[in-house]
């Protein structure tokens, strides 16, 4: 059997990857599509501490998604009040500082504002 002479061609586009076999003449004798499926890390806080005046906060973030931190006085019946702008994730880590509010006890929750 005389092998087949051609070329594969690939076609990459973010999750998506085309791939053709293309003949000596121009006849596209093959062809096959993969789409990666990326698996997203469960939503969850890293470490939230306050270090030196400061509140920081960690967390498992998806890129491109937002979220919010909020903060309250009592953990029971008060409301839940922003001290965040949205903070839009750049990669699967993201991070939060701010000087600490003068308050007795303070209570703090990470929001994910699904887009």
């Amino acid at each position: 059997m005389k092998p087949k002479m051609g070329s594969v061609v690939l076609d990459i586009n973010s999750n998506q990857l085309d791939a053709v076999f293309l003949r000596e003449t121009g006849v596209i004798d093959d062809s096959f599509t993969i789409i990666h499926e990326r698996q997203m890390a469960p939503f969850r806080i890293i470490n939230f501490e306050v270090v030196n005046g400061k509140t920081i906060a960690r967390w498992n973030s998806v890129p491109g998604q937002t979220y919010q931190i909020e903060r309250a006085n009592n953990f029971e019946s008060a409301p839940w009040v922003p001290v965040s702008s949205t903070i839009t994730a750049s990669s699967e880590t993201t991070s939060w500082t701010n000087a600490v509010p003068i308050a007795t006890s303070s209570f703090y929750r990470l929001v994910w504002l699904q887009n």
